[in-house]
């Protein structure tokens, strides 16, 4: 199948094709992120409401690049009502089975999503009520439901019932105090590893002494 995009390698070699500024600055203007959200809720309710199956089939095929784009799962649900992204669609995954209603706010990262456990109470999926705030990085798990006009902070986990008006936050984190500079270099695994075996080595030799 030919690249619909031209590109016989890689979207690099594409670039590089380019010939003139313009050009180049169509193709970035069509990558962008509100460009390719506004494209998103276009095709999301072309897919819902187009009575041709050919231009409800190219509608899913545009939500699905795009979910794919930004690492999302979107699903393309009359139960899903648009919601606003600050950051775009960045790793923000919802279950086939959530509901969300009208004027949401959903940051980057945020995971609504079902649980099936058959032993759970818990077991089902989440429904969000209208207005709703939702930070960066939170988790809203199982047969939850979400009150009208909550804000739920960033990073919280939610696996029981918000009423209406509510504010979600996490407990306060817990601060070490150290008394020295603390050594947070980055150390790639196979390097962990020969240092770890280095230091037991070390150890083994102190004590035999």
């Amino acid at each position: 199948m030919e690249n619909p995009m031209g590109i016989d390698r890689n979207i690099f070699d594409y670039i590089d094709s380019l010939r003139d500024v313009e050009t180049v600055k169509a193709v970035r203007d069509s990558l962008d992120d509100s460009a390719l959200k506004k494209i998103f809720w276009a095709s999301f309710k072309k897919y819902l409401t187009a009575k041709s199956d050919l231009e409800r089939q190219k509608a899913r095929l545009k939500c699905t690049v795009i979910n794919r784009y930004f690492g999302a799962s979107i699903p393309l649900k009359a139960t899903i009502k648009p919601f606003t992204t600050p950051h775009a669609f960045y790793g923000i995954f919802i279950s086939s089975l959530a509901k969300i209603g009208k004027g949401c706010t959903i940051f980057q990262h945020v995971t609504i999503g079902s649980n099936t456990l058959l032993d759970s109470k818990s077991a089902g999926a989440p429904t969000i009520g209208d207005n709703v705030y939702i930070g960066t990085g939170a988790r809203i798990i199982g047969n939850v439901k979400v009150g009208n006009n909550v804000r739920i902070g960033a990073g919280c986990t939610v696996t029981r019932d918000v009423p209406d008006n509510c504010t979600v936050v996490q407990a306060a984190p817990f601060v070490i105090q150290k008394n020295s500079p603390q050594d947070n270099r980055w150390i790639p695994m196979t390097k962990w590893r020969k240092l770890k075996v280095k230091k037991v080595k070390r150890s083994q030799k102190i004590q035999s002494k």
